[in-house]
């Protein structure tokens, strides 16, 4: 008998412990969410930071060669030919910052970009002559995407596309010229 109440008190203090540990944890669990919400928001932060600055140096190094490759093909023009490679080498590189800001889940660009990609892609095709005032065009949009991503550096809201966009339909549907029937 004495085995089994001592046994009842051992279950007793055992129920008693369990209570009080149940209850701190109680207490205790809406803190650790906190903490642990807390901690989740800030190595987010860190992470978005880091994250935020490894796109900016892929997309600095991406449209650096894109100007160097449309400078290239605009000296070539001038010189009266179009090296078929360089063109391929800007889509690519458009190609490359399209998936690279769709990567980082930043739509403007990517937009901006995707439809670049799109007129380049024309270009090879012989469907769209490339024209000085073509290459203005693409001048003036990746002059856009620099500005897109200085301001996404500065965490700023980009620019509205839309004129942008509109004005390279104008060039895909404007055609080949006569003198430029043929693909690159």
């Amino acid at each position: 008998r004495k085995i089994g109440r001592h046994g009842r008190r051992a279950d007793l203090q055992s129920a008693e412990r369990k209570l009080q540990h149940s209850k701190r944890r109680k207490t205790l669990l809406p803190f650790v969410i906190f903490i642990l919400h807390f901690e989740r928001e800030r190595s987010d932060t860190v992470k978005t930071d880091r994250s935020l600055k490894e796109f900016l140096v892929e997309a600095e190094d991406i449209l650096e060669t894109a100007n160097q490759t449309l400078l290239a093909i605009e000296n070539g023009l001038e010189a009266g030919s179009t090296d078929p490679d360089r063109v391929n080498a800007l889509f690519r590189s458009l190609h490359s910052f399209k998936g690279l800001a769709g990567m980082f889940g930043l739509q403007t660009p990517a937009d901006l970009a995707h439809k670049l990609e799109f007129l380049l892609d024309e270009l090879r095709l012989g469907r769209v002559s490339l024209t000085p005032g073509v290459l203005d065009v693409l001048t003036e949009m990746l002059g856009l995407l620099g500005q897109l991503v200085v301001q996404i550096s500065r965490k700023q809201q980009p620019d509205d596309i839309t004129a942008a966009l509109e004005r390279i339909d104008g060039v895909l549907h404007a055609g080949p010229a006569a003198s430029a029937d043929r693909s690159l």
